[in-house]
């Protein structure tokens, strides 16, 4: 598949599949499991995150964590997929459908960005947000969820990998968070299944708690743009 991170505690396809307890499932589920990760490796091996972290290991943290609260596959697979149609190569929507299905395939759909264009950073952000809302798609909402749980958790990874202005970088990553996906996912806590709540409130809490703390205080007082709260 791809080489292992150095990095500690960081997850690999072999974790995931250890994880998934493969020697315990039926055909099915091994082959739907070796299908994932063909299509995460095709499309983002050898790619990396602004952070410097393999875009690879992003992917894998977010199935594996998607596995461990929830275990629903189809999220497991768009948390796992949810980068492939915007930062990868090889990988469309046919693609996509043709190995996980319509559903699967529509949701990577709403968790793929806007191009940006002339679009300011903020409009484009206020798009994005409306454009994941409006698919009323619950496993949508929690693969951003898991998405932003591992962004803020590897935030210091600008730091630690001495990105270029890692400082600006990791603090945008906690000010976008709590700017644009935060309100988003409790606005849309209706939507998640009763059953996975307990999994959707603790994530939400733990990406409150690692943002609000990655902030100065300065910065957390910092007024959010009114066109934000326009969509919340």
């Amino acid at each position: 598949m791809f080489a292992a991170s150095k990095q500690p505690g960081s997850p690999s396809m072999v974790e995931f599949q250890r994880e998934f307890h493969l020697d315990t499932r039926p055909g099915e589920d091994i082959a739907r499991v070796a299908r994932l990760g063909h299509v995460i490796t095709t499309a983002l091996y050898g790619k990396f995150r602004a952070s410097r972290q393999p875009a690879c290991e992003h992917a894998y943290a977010c199935t594996l964590e998607a596995l461990r609260e929830v275990s629903d596959f189809a999220l497991i697979c768009i948390a796992g997929l949810h980068d492939v149609l915007e930062e990868g190569n090889n990988v469309n929507a046919e693609i996509l459908t043709e190995y996980f299905g319509i559903e699967i395939a529509m949701a990577v759909i709403a968790l793929t960005k806007i191009k940006r264009g002339k679009l300011s950073q903020h409009e484009a952000m206020v798009l994005y947000v409306a454009q994941m809302r409006s698919s009323n798609n619950w496993r949508v909402i929690f693969a951003k969820l898991l998405d932003c749980w591992h962004n803020v958790l590897t935030a210091d990874d600008f730091i630690v990998n001495a990105t270029s202005n890692a400082e600006r970088r990791r603090a945008n990553c906690y000010r976008k968070t709590r700017d644009y996906y935060l309100p988003m996912f409790r606005d849309c806590r209706a939507l998640i299944l009763v059953e996975h709540l307990d999994a959707y409130d603790k994530l939400v809490a733990e990406i409150d708690r690692i943002s609000a703390k990655g902030l100065s205080v300065d910065q957390l007082e910092l007024p959010i743009p009114a066109a934000t709260s326009a969509i919340a």
